[in-house]
């Protein structure tokens, strides 16, 4: 019983995020034009509070169902089971600083949208603090992503090895080609959220497969 509640709050957490990232940074543009300087443009103080702060407090709950991910991964030697879990949840960690961060970016670039502020000292030192934030996350996520497809292929977890096709690194991957043939509006829902909707679907098959 106790890991099918694992499950549940982080599919919970996992749909909360996903609410966040699209409160937060939804913006209907091509994925070749999608950037944060363009995404930040029109959003409403209430927006990017409610955003924020559901992202940050979403994802405690993710990373209680990295649980449940340990249990399916369990029977696998812990060099294929232990890395994904913690690299994973190390990304999400990641997550909610980078959530916490992206209103007061935002905040700062509405208050001066000019192309030539982003290289006054508030921007800019902003802007290294996103950009590290967002290349450790991309890291973490495509490592413990990958690691974890590695895992369930091996055949030694309690996942089919049919589960692998659903897994966060093989959906994230439809997803992100998806994004280059999909009109705007959807663009700006997949865009932000595709990580943690790739997340969201494995979760749910996690359970299914249980």
């Amino acid at each position: 019983m106790m890991p099918n509640v694992l499950a549940v709050v982080g599919i919970l957490g996992s749909t909360l995020l996903l609410v966040a990232d699209v409160v937060l940074v939804y913006t209907p543009l091509p994925a070749k034009d999608f950037n944060v300087f363009r995404a930040a443009l029109g959003k409403s103080q209430r927006r990017l509070v409610w955003g924020s702060l559901l992202g940050v407090f979403s994802i405690p709950l993710i990373i209680v169902g990295f649980g449940f991910l340990y249990v399916k991964l369990q029977p696998a030697s812990p060099w294929l089971a232990v890395p994904p879990v913690i690299i994973g949840a190390f990304a999400y960690v990641i997550g909610a600083g980078f959530h916490a961060a992206i209103p007061f970016f935002v905040a700062a670039i509405q208050a001066n949208p000019a192309p030539e502020a982003r290289q006054s000292p508030p921007l800019s030192t902003m802007w290294q603090v996103f950009r590290a934030l967002q290349s450790a996350l991309f890291i973490a996520v495509a490592a413990s992503s990958i690691w974890l497809l590695v895992a369930v292929l091996s055949g030694h977890t309690l996942y089919p090895r049919w589960t692998a096709v659903l897994s966060p690194a093989v959906t994230g991957m439809f997803l992100r080609v998806l994004t280059r043939f999909t009109p705007p509006p959807v663009v700006g829902v997949l865009f932000p959220a595709m990580n943690n909707l790739a997340m969201l679907i494995f979760l749910v098959v996690s359970v299914a497969t249980a």
